[in-house]
């Protein structure tokens, strides 16, 4: 296959952002896509078992190395641990196929420091940053910030492409100084058996039986539950007044289920509230009428996808989220769901009687979540934006410009 022209590759990358557009129909032909050839360095082979199956449908070549653990260190998440595992790759990459592949996409940072040293077409996709993973010089001292930020930002400025997952992560590469057309938000891909899975009608999906009004949502959201649980009674006791049935089903950690208890006796709610664990989650997901999503419990800097409003809008349940960018990753156009104002409980007081009082609301809410996860997290939808990134980054080598970034070597004055 001869190389596309400039402008074509232009067209064929389109907006860096790669927030989809069109509908997705099954039955329309997709665009057919370039066998890549292209090598993907993981730890673990389940983090990119979606994304193997979607390019392989797609007509490309994906293989996956996965290299033999290290030696031991000083113990897991050490500093001499993540550079040890650099080693480990660099001897991987040069004994396995990669220098007949087109493109290396590393998918931790030591595959993707071991890579940009020796192989000019990398794509380098983050997961999380460098610092919020723990690591530790030595056992129970951390190096300082700007150690790790350095040995990342290596990394990141030497990829011809950054894959990222969602806005507010890529909007934070910006801040520390990565030019916007390196960096792509492609979400997480969904297996071709969820997406069949997502065709049942959504009126076919189980609720409860009598006419109780059942709220589910999670007090999983980090240091701030406590108040979390205030907002909700305070809108759940609100909206009681118009709809008599109403139920909140909780979901909390096992370990915080007796202070939560000791909580709700203080606070004497006048309704069934009823806290489950995550086993019960599941289960008591599906039997609601309504998913409530406030913030999410953050392991890093930046804020990642809301786990409750995607697994809402997965399972087809019309979905109530607070205006926030951890809900706003799940639906950046709030397909599937409606906002509340976070903080203001007679804000989400007056949508749940709405939602409440209107079931044909909510089952639209249902079909428009199931069909945006199917436009935006298909396979065939991945692989397509998989193939935008491939020929940004075989783009760049061919022309040289991947040694010469559109902006400087050290980052910027925001990100020190």
């Amino acid at each position: 296959m001869t190389p596309r022209s400039a402008l074509a590759v232009q067209a064929a990358i389109g907006d860096s952002n790669l927030i989809p557009h069109g509908k997705f129909d099954g039955a329309v032909p997709r665009p057919k896509l370039h066998a890549w050839k292209v090598l993907h360095a993981s730890s673990a082979y389940e983090p990119v078992s979606a994304i193997l199956d979607a390019q392989s449908s797609s007509g490309m070549l994906p293989e996956v190395l996965i290299p033999p653990p290290g030696r031991p260190g000083l113990g897991e998440g050490s500093l001499w641990q993540g550079w040890s595992k650099v080693r480990t790759w660099r001897r991987a990459l040069r004994e396995s196929s990669a220098a007949s592949c087109e493109v290396v996409h590393a998918h931790c940072f030591s595959a993707g420091m071991a890579a940009v040293r020796m192989f000019p077409a990398v794509v380098y996709e983050l997961e999380q940053f460098l610092e919020d993973h723990g690591y530790s010089a030595r056992s129970g001292h951390r190096p300082g910030p700007r150690i790790l930020k350095a040995a990342e930002w290596f990394v990141l400025s030497r990829s011809a492409a950054i894959v990222v997952r969602n806005q507010s992560t890529r909007q934070e590469l910006l801040r520390r100084g990565i030019a916007a057309e390196h960096v792509f938000a492609i979400p997480r891909c969904l297996h071709a058996p969820d997406i069949e899975r997502m065709r049942v009608l959504p009126f076919r999906r189980r609720e409860s039986r009598d006419d109780t009004f059942a709220i589910f949502s999670s007090l999983n959201v980090g240091a701030g539950w406590q108040g979390w649980i205030g907002e909700l009674l305070t809108a759940a006791h609100s909206a009681r007044l118009k709809v008599p049935r109403l139920t909140l089903q909780l979901e909390i950690d096992e370990g915080l289920r007796q202070e939560a208890s000791r909580l709700l006796s203080q606070l004497e709610p006048k309704l069934e509230v009823r806290l489950v664990d995550k086993a019960a989650a599941a289960q008591a997901m599906s039997g609601c009428s309504l998913v409530v999503a406030g913030a999410a419990r953050q392991a890093g800097a930046a804020p990642a996808e809301n786990p409750l409003a995607m697994a809402a809008l997965y399972e087809a349940k019309p979905l109530l989220a607070a205006d926030l960018a951890c809900n706003r990753d799940v639906s950046p156009d709030g397909s599937g769901c409606i906002w509340f104002t976070p903080g203001n409980t007679a804000d989400m007081a007056r949508r749940i009687v709405f939602l409440a009082s209107d079931a044909a609301f909510r089952n639209a809410l249902v079909t428009a979540g199931s069909r945006y996860l199917r436009e935006t997290r298909a396979p065939a939808r991945i692989a397509e934006q998989y193939d935008a990134v491939y020929w940004h980054a075989i783009v760049r080598r061919r022309s040289g410009r991947w040694q010469t970034p559109t902006v400087s070597w050290q980052p910027s004055q925001a990100f020190i």
